[in-house]
């Protein structure tokens, strides 16, 4: 905890981010490009997205990378 998280703006991951990241601090982003280009740059240690949008950005960027886990479940 207590790491620099992005988030796009409007997502449906900030409740969830909250409650499973307290004691971090938050950055919003108007789109996923530019949640790439602050963890590219070190403005932010890691942002959460669905799986498909990591993967192509993890794809488009050499130096992102993106760890399988899930933060919530679908039911």
């Amino acid at each position: 905890d207590g790491k620099k998280i992005g988030i796009k703006t409007g997502s449906s991951f900030e409740p969830v981010s909250f409650e499973t990241f307290p004691n971090s601090t938050y950055f919003y982003f108007e789109s996923e490009g530019d949640l790439a280009a602050a963890l590219s740059n070190h403005k932010i240690d890691l942002f959460i997205a669905d799986e498909p949008v990591a993967k192509l950005i993890s794809a488009q960027h050499d130096d992102i990378s993106y760890i399988n886990k899930a933060v919530v479940e679908d039911d």
